[in-house]
Order: C-alpha cells, then structure tokens, then sequence
C-alpha cells in the first residue's frame, strides 16, 4: 500500500508536472525497487529519518548497488499538506533526486511523479530506457 500525499481540511497541494525529459534530468538516480525498513540516522545538519529502497533494476546511475536511501518525512513533526509519505512495503519505479545539503548519500521521492507503483510501472519503464538508451 502507497501513500503518496496527505491532505489536511480538502487543500489540495500543488506540484507543477514535470516533462519526462525534465523527471529523468533531475533524477540521479532511477530504480525499480522496494522500500524494505525506515531507519533513523545522525548526519552532520541532525537526526534524520530514512528509508531504505532495496534495488532490483538500475536504470540510471546506479552500478552494483543492491539499496539505496530515500529521505522520509520526520514522523515526530507535523506533516504538511504537500507531503509526500511512503510506507514500508512501497514497491514500484523511483526517481530519485540528489540532496547535497544533507552531508549523506541520501536522496529524495518528494514530487508526485517521482514515484510509480509497480502496477502503472511498465510503460514508464520502457520509457525512461528509450530516453536514456538503456
């Protein structure tokens, strides 16, 4: 089960769609996988909450990799109405962008198209191998 967004009171957050092209750009790195455990870590800007997305196919700058790590919201913090939440479980296509502030290789899934359920992953699949010629 996938919880891509919370919504307080009927607001509707606000995302501005990505082109494909644009998605794939800014993504560094680009998996199919699954988030396997929420971890909480110490880096040099604090306490940070985690996930770790067990990686079963690389599409883009990924090499012998088996996870990676997704920055998730902090669960002792209020949540925003643009928040985007994934639980344990979560199995689908990841584009993943960088985050340099944060002193750790620790990436982010925080926009709507950054993730794909495995059910709808397919054709997105096919598509970011035609664009990045894999």
């Amino acid at each position: 089960m996938t919880a891509l967004a919370v919504f307080s009171h009927g607001a509707q957050a606000m995302f501005a769609e990505l082109t494909d092209v644009q998605l794939i750009e800014t993504s560094e790195i680009i998996v199919v996988g699954t988030l396997v455990e929420q971890l909480e870590l110490q880096s040099p800007s604090g306490q940070l909450e985690v996930g770790r997305i067990e990686v079963e196919t690389e599409l883009k700058n990924v090499q012998n990799t088996q996870s990676v790590l997704l920055l998730l919201p902090q669960s002792i913090m209020p949540v925003a109405s643009d928040t985007i939440t994934y639980a344990v479980g979560t199995k689908g296509l990841w584009f993943l962008r960088p985050l340099p502030n944060i002193g750790m290789d620790v990436h982010a899934a925080d926009h709507p198209q950054r993730f794909v359920p495995m059910s709808q992953a397919k054709a997105t699949t096919d598509m970011v191998r035609n664009l990045i010629g894999r």
